[in-house]
């Protein structure tokens, strides 16, 4: 994936931009499946904090306040993040504890 700094910028890219948004999350799920297909080439988006930038070999996450703060995955792990994010807002809105 990336380093524990990059890990950090995912991290607050989901804390900050996405917060408790499962329709951002769907969004971005929606883009994302877009350019597996070829209907998208590139995806971009700008939030409080950071834009995301998706294409079919990485996604960039972009720091807009600090440039040395940004991180470049593969679609797959980002994906794979995104999910847990989803996965962590959805066990939060269902009022149901983690273990």
């Amino acid at each position: 994936m990336t380093s524990d700094e990059g890990l950090s910028s995912i991290a607050a890219y989901f804390e900050q931009d996405i917060q408790f948004s499962l329709h951002s999350v769907a969004l971005i799920e929606d883009a994302i499946s877009k350019i597996e297909k070829g209907t998208l080439n590139k995806w971009e988006g700008t939030g409080n904090a950071f834009t995301l930038q998706i294409t079919p070999e990485l996604v960039l996450v972009q720091n807009e306040f600090e440039n040395d703060l940004s991180s470049t995955l593969s679609l797959e792990d980002f994906r794979k993040a995104l999910e847990s994010w989803q996965c962590l807002l959805q066990i939060s809105s269902s009022g149901s504890r983690l273990p």
